[in-house]
Formats: C-alpha cells, structure tokens, sequence
C-alpha cells in the first residue's frame, strides 16, 4: 500500500501537468470534493489524506486519480509536449482526436 505522502505527492503533480486554466480547475475541483482551500496542493492534499480512514483514502486516491489522468490524458502539456489525443502535424495543423473521424 503506497504511503499518504507518495499519494499526495503523486495526485499534486498530476495537477502541475495541467497547464492553465485546466490546472486551476482541476484545483478548484479537487478543493471542492476536499472541502477545504488548495493554495498549496501537496501540502493540503497531504493534510486531507492524513485524516481519512483508510478505505476511503484508498478510494478517493483512486477516483481523484482517474480524474486527473483523463485530465492530464486530454489537457495535459508539458515543456511544449502535445497531449498523446491531440497529435499535431509537421505543418503544425491539429490532427483529429484519436478515435474522432478526421
């Protein structure tokens, strides 16, 4: 079982993948499940998760988790990457998203 801080700290970079505004939403949303503020997300998620009973750690990591893989899946750019749905030409002209008819 991954302890609390790999977890914090694994859904907190998930959210440093997205870039703006996805980034701020994803904090927003995840403010929202936690009920509480998320100035500094590895910080606040750590605090969060310290308290939640373990089962339901385990399932809210899981859960937020998927969240944040189809948003980093779908919106997520890094150090110029494309996201992997949205391959982008030679010519620079925006591919369908994989599974989308062109």
């Amino acid at each position: 079982m991954p302890s609390t801080y790999a977890e914090a700290y694994r859904l907190a970079d998930r959210l440093e993948t997205l870039c703006e505004p996805y980034r701020q939403n994803a904090i927003s949303w995840l403010s929202l499940c936690t009920q509480t503020p998320m100035d500094n997300p590895r910080a606040d998620m750590l605090r969060f998760l310290s308290v939640l009973n373990p089962i339901v750690r385990e399932t809210f990591v899981l859960h937020a988790g998927r969240v944040l893989d189809e948003a980093v899946r779908y919106f997520g750019v890094k150090h110029g990457d494309t996201s992997p749905l949205r391959p982008i030409d030679p010519a620079g002209a925006h591919q369908p998203m994989i599974g989308q008819p062109a």
